[in-house]
């Protein structure tokens, strides 16, 4: 479960969700895996503690990390 920590992904917030500007602005950025925030189960997806380049931390669903 661990295999993304230290890795590198793209951001992929989807563009429906607005209500968040910090994460809407760092969609598209490249991001490393700090962490597992949350496991998941048969019916929901881990979500990952990530950083950006810009120092900027934030938490994503797996399917949003490509």
């Amino acid at each position: 479960m661990d295999e993304k920590i230290g890795k590198s992904f793209v951001f992929n917030y989807p563009e429906e969700f607005v209500t968040l500007p910090e994460y809407s602005e760092h969609r598209g950025h490249v991001v490393t895996v700090i962490s597992l925030a949350e496991r998941g189960d048969e019916e929901t997806e881990p979500v990952w503690k990530f950083r950006c380049a810009d120092g900027w931390n934030g938490v994503a669903f797996d399917s949003e990390l490509v």
